[in-house]
């Protein structure tokens, strides 16, 4: 299967949009992203918490600068994919949080 990415026109906030774009693409296991609503914020750094929504499924929040959004991971691995996105991110000195 292969990896439903945004569509041309903006649906993600920057933050969300470097992941889906860079990092979940590298992903093995992932067949799927959806993306949710984009709620404003007041300004405040930047995080991503990384849960399991459902056998499956991995929900991400991802917080930018001034809007959370959540976006949908789906996997037939999400153990070793939560691991290698958490990795990633790491690495991009990104915040993570585990629920």
């Amino acid at each position: 299967m292969s990896i439903i990415r945004a569509p041309s026109h903006k649906t993600y906030i920057n933050l969300a949009d470097d992941i889906c774009r860079t990092i979940v693409p590298r992903l093995p296991a992932v067949t799927k992203i959806a993306a949710g609503v984009i709620a404003p914020a007041g300004p405040a750094p930047p995080f991503v918490k990384i849960r399991d929504a459902s056998p499956g499924c991995v929900l991400l929040t991802v917080r930018g600068a001034t809007a959370v959004q959540e976006v949908w991971m789906y996997s037939r691995d999400t153990k070793a994919d939560k691991l290698m996105l958490a990795r990633q991110l790491r690495d991009r000195r990104i915040p993570i949080r585990f629920t």
